[in-house]
């Protein structure tokens, strides 16, 4: 199969609202290419990462600010191609006071093969919080770059869950917080299993995840053989709000319950999360753009859950919560 290349020229203000209007129109997944971010990331660390692509660094001299995306090259992929175009103005539409920039396309067909490595070239370690570090499958470290973090190996491939979404990381730093060790825990839309992963190698002893996607179930137990923890996580493809979903074995409660999803699915879900975490559990929300992030937060308190804290990245908020 072939797959459409979609690139949309925006800018650094943009870029997370663009982003959310194309998950909410049903884009899987995008990447970023942000000056901005890359010259952060490059002053922020650059005493611990010297290794710096000379191509990337010249790169910076002239700012710019890409979303990529890709669809499948058939009907439904174009369907979706004219459906973004409109997406986009609608966007801009919406926040007149925010510069989107020029909004333009570029569009061009990759194969099959070239398209799934093509990412990889943008896709390098990083560290985040005081002890996680994600590294790239094909990439390499320093004993200083590892010292005293917890190194999760990675490679999403087509499944959600790299690591450099704001959701995700939000995610992650709630898993260093409070992973103590000998937790059990759920998953919910595990994508590539990166949360899964972490939460087992900060010392969870049993991880169960679940994802609507086959594909993510499947990359999500390569990823858990790949970091030795497959062991410890398990992993089943399942549509959570479905009437006779049920959750696989005997133990189906946790003491921490993960769902890095949308507000669309965490409102429904509620009353499933509570089922699903033992009384004095934590539940760890992300996904959710500012916006909605009240009316989530009132769905899982009218379901036995207390508010413990908030945290926030661009757009977007993550909430702790404890089961009464």
């Amino acid at each position: 199969m072939n797959w459409i290349e979609l690139a949309v020229s925006t800018t650094h203000e943009g870029v997370d609202l663009l982003g959310d209007a194309l998950i909410e129109a049903g884009v899987a997944g995008f990447s970023v290419e942000d000056s901005v971010e890359i010259a952060e990331f490059i002053e922020r660390d650059l005493p611990i990462w010297q290794d710096v692509d000379e191509q990337l660094l010249e790169s910076l001299h002239t700012p710019y600010c890409r979303l990529v995306t890709y669809l499948a090259d058939n009907a439904e992929g174009q369907k979706m191609l004219s459906l973004l175009t409109d997406v986009c103005q609608r966007v801009k539409a919406m926040w007149p006071a925010v510069d989107f920039g020029t909004l333009e396309f570029s569009v061009r067909t990759r194969k099959e093969d070239e398209w799934a490595d093509a990412w990889k070239a943008f896709y390098k370690p990083f560290p985040v919080g005081e002890r996680l570090l994600v590294k790239p499958e094909w990439e390499t470290i320093t004993e200083e770059q590892a010292k005293g973090r917890v190194v999760y190996i990675s490679n999403p491939g087509m499944a959600f869950g790299s690591g450099d979404h704001a959701t995700t990381k939000l995610c992650m730093l709630a898993l260093e917080k409070h992973v103590k060790g000998k937790e059990t825990v759920l998953d919910v839309g595990c994508g590539s299993g990166i949360l899964s992963i972490i939460a087992a190698l900060l010392g969870a002893k049993k991880v169960l995840g679940v994802d609507i996607d086959p594909y993510a179930a499947e990359v999500a137990a390569k990823n858990a053989a790949q970091n030795k923890v497959e062991h410890i996580c398990s992993f089943f493809a399942g549509n959570t709000l479905g009437e006779d979903f049920t959750l696989p074995g005997e133990d189906t409660q946790f003491d921490m319950v993960l769902a890095n999803i949308v507000a669309d699915v965490i409102i429904p879900l509620a009353s499933r999360l509570a089922a699903w975490t033992k009384s004095g559990g934590l539940c760890m929300i992300s996904g959710v753009l500012h916006t909605r992030i009240e009316e989530v937060r009132s769905a899982l308190e009218k379901e036995g859950f207390s508010a413990l804290e908030q945290t926030e990245e661009n757009d977007w908020c993550a909430l702790l919560l404890r089961k009464d």
